[in-house]
């Protein structure tokens, strides 16, 4: 596919002059390559400075017992790496950062700058509908390396997707769906390293010269003509600040997880910190569930949101483990709340392992079909609900007819990791999950896990 020659924008995207200048003095920034390119090759080690704190630097009692959640960091090593960067998320640089090839991503770029001024769709909307538009024969599920291919994503794209080690969860969902889950992920991503880089300029504009001692992370000392690229993580605040823009460093504590509380149930989930909304912890340190909702069309819930959890941390692992593959240059995390045994006794609960009526509920949920009545004490009475995961795609569950539905569903469907049938607690209704909100606030850990350098050097 060849269109037509994109115009580059004036600027540095969104950065402002003073920005540009502090993130060139601290070496974070390289010049651009490419004049008028809104994109700049930027230090790993100044985009993710490390928050190994000490003892000393971590969050004091206090401020743990008051605080939303705690948080710690894993996996965060030295690295002397660079990336390519968009400078903003509206553009054609940012389209080959997310996987398309160039003259797909001008092709794109283009049809979305002719729009017009009726059209509020954004630039995502149209990266979605194009990989929607090469799919409406199902060739993701027939051929999917040459349907990717044919969507014009690169080969780095189509190997992550296609990689056996993850059969496990990317076989929950069809491909076409993983395909526009990453392209989002990685399009926000961008927004996400943006923030944080002009959070990294408003550190330099605010101490030009770092004395060493008070470096507690690391220094990374490149080739004499270009400037040093340090981190200086000088508190806890200062490191979710610098990690996570998007979330209320007042409220966040830094330090290793707390005990498990008795009577209390522990649920975990993973996920992209891309794919968690802004507003997860509120300014005022309330928790947002809507921020984490799966939408309708899951395994349970058939047509309204629902929350869904895991009591098997390696599940949660597993997941997050999925989002990392394919979105390499955003964290991960693992989210750890404890809910009162109290509160959860005095919900409805139901139970649905592998059975006839698993495989069929989970048919018709997946087909977003009516409920006959026998299962309203699922979908209409359940405050909360437990049972196996179905470990296969959308497409080949929803392909199935009614008849052949207990024939063709069975027991290898069952997500299985250790040799175990896996399991999930969803909560069913909006008013329960704001309930759990309320007790899971100052009894939450997120484990950060750094972002992967091996797929960030592929972009």
């Amino acid at each position: 596919m060849s269109g037509p020659s994109v115009p580059v924008p004036e600027g540095s995207g969104v950065y402002s002059a003073e920005e540009v200048s502090s993130l060139e003095q601290q070496g974070i920034f390289a010049r651009p390559s490419v004049p008028r390119s809104l994109k700049r090759t930027v230090k790993l080690a100044g985009l993710f400075p490390s928050p190994t704190l000490s003892s000393a630097s971590s969050s004091s009692s206090s401020a743990r017992s008051s605080a939303s959640a705690s948080m710690s960091f894993r996996s965060y090593t030295f690295t002397n790496g660079e990336v390519d960067l968009p400078t903003t998320q509206e553009s054609s640089e940012a389209l080959e950062f997310i996987g398309f090839n160039t003259p797909t991503a001008n092709h794109i770029f283009s049809r979305w700058l002719a729009r017009g001024d009726g059209n509020p769709d954004g630039l995502i909307d149209y990266v979605l509908a194009h990989v929607r538009g090469r799919n409406q024969n199902g060739e993701t599920r027939t051929n999917p390396r040459a349907a990717m291919n044919a969507m014009g994503l690169l080969q780095e794209f189509s190997e992550v997707h296609l990689d056996p080690g993850n059969a496990e969860v990317r076989d929950t969902e069809t491909m076409i769906f993983w395909i526009q889950d990453t392209l989002t992920m990685r399009y926000k991503t961008i927004d996400l390293c943006n923030r944080r880089l002009k959070r990294a300029a408003a550190r330099g504009k605010r101490s030009k010269k770092v004395k060493r001692e008070s470096i507690t992370s690391y220094v990374w000392t490149s080739e004499p003509s270009v400037p040093e690229v340090s981190a200086t993580i000088d508190g806890p605040e200062e490191a979710v600040n610098a990690i996570l823009p998007r979330l209320p460093a007042s409220h966040i504590a830094v330090g290793s997880a707390g005990p498990v509380l008795p009577y209390h149930i522990v649920l975990y989930k993973g996920k992209s910190a891309a794919e968690v909304g802004e507003d997860f912890i509120m300014p005022g340190g309330s928790v947002n569930m809507a921020a984490i909702a799966t939408a309708p069309g899951g395994d349970f819930n058939c047509d309204r949101r629902a929350w869904y959890w895991t009591e098997e941390e390696a599940v949660a692992e597993k997941y997050r483990g999925w989002a990392a593959e394919r979105n390499g240059l955003a964290e991960s995390w693992i989210i750890r709340v404890q809910i009162p045994t109290s509160f959860m006794s005095r919900l409805r609960r139901e139970e649905l392992n592998y059975s006839t009526d698993w495989k069929e509920y989970i048919w018709l949920c997946r087909k977003q079909l009516m409920l006959p009545s026998k299962f309203n004490k699922f979908a209409e009475e359940a405050d909360v609900m437990c049972g196996h995961i179905c470990s296969r795609d959308n497409g080949r569950v929803t392909s199935l007819k009614k008849e052949e539905v207990h024939s063709q569903i069975t027991e290898r469907w069952v997500m299985r990791l250790n040799n175990n049938r896996n399991t999930r607690i969803v909560f069913m209704k909006a008013n329960v999950a704001n309930e759990v909100a309320s007790h899971v606030c100052g009894n939450m850990h997120i484990t950060v896990i750094a972002a992967l350098e091996r797929q960030t050097s592929q972009h």
